[in-house]
């Protein structure tokens, strides 16, 4: 039973690592750069700079590319359907590929996962080695400590006894004496 709690805890703590996640790359990609006065739509549009012949039909392409993206919607339904997308795995159309985001991804998500997993099993067995080697010396330190700790407690008073009569004479005159057979 307590198996089965610590299984859906970790499941549930990491769907709510990932809506955490999820709302903190909304806010990075969608709602900080229309704070800070930049209009997403353009980038869509391809726009860079806005030519003075040609910025009526321009404007009014970023306006369509908007509406078409839901960029005027409110925050908690822009907020919806990022989630509904992104759970989905509708990750809608790249403007820089000209293609859908998901056909880009597939084609580069073999290396990735070679890379992923040699990263993975190499930390991993590095971690279990190195892990392991600190285990044994910690164990054998452990265990020399045991072994010597007597003796080093017996030399480490003989050290300041010897070391108090040479400096304090006085002191040592009056320290009582170790036989206390009566």
């Amino acid at each position: 039973m307590a198996t089965y709690k610590f299984v859906v805890f970790r499941l549930i703590n990491r769907l709510v690592t990932l809506l955490f996640l999820a709302i903190v790359s909304f806010f990075l990609f969608e709602v900080i750069p229309q704070l800070l006065g930049f209009n997403v739509a353009f980038l869509f549009a391809g726009i860079t700079q806005l030519s003075p012949k040609q910025a009526q039909a321009q404007l009014l392409l970023v306006d369509t590319i908007a509406k078409a993206y839901g960029l005027y919607d409110p925050l908690p339904l822009r907020i919806y359907h990022f989630l509904f997308n992104m759970f989905t795995f509708n990750f809608g159309y790249s403007p820089t590929f000209k293609e859908p985001v998901l056909k880009v991804v597939s084609q580069y998500l073999p290396n990735s996962l070679i890379l992923s997993g040699v990263s993975l099993i190499t930390t991993s067995v590095l971690s279990i080695v190195f892990g392991v080697y600190a285990a044994k010396s910690f164990i054998n330190s452990k265990k020399k400590n045991r072994r010597q700790n007597g003796f080093d407690f017996l030399n480490w008073n003989l050290f300041l006894t010897s070391d108090l009569d040479r400096s304090y004479p006085l002191l040592c005159a009056c320290r009582p004496s170790k036989d206390f057979s009566d």
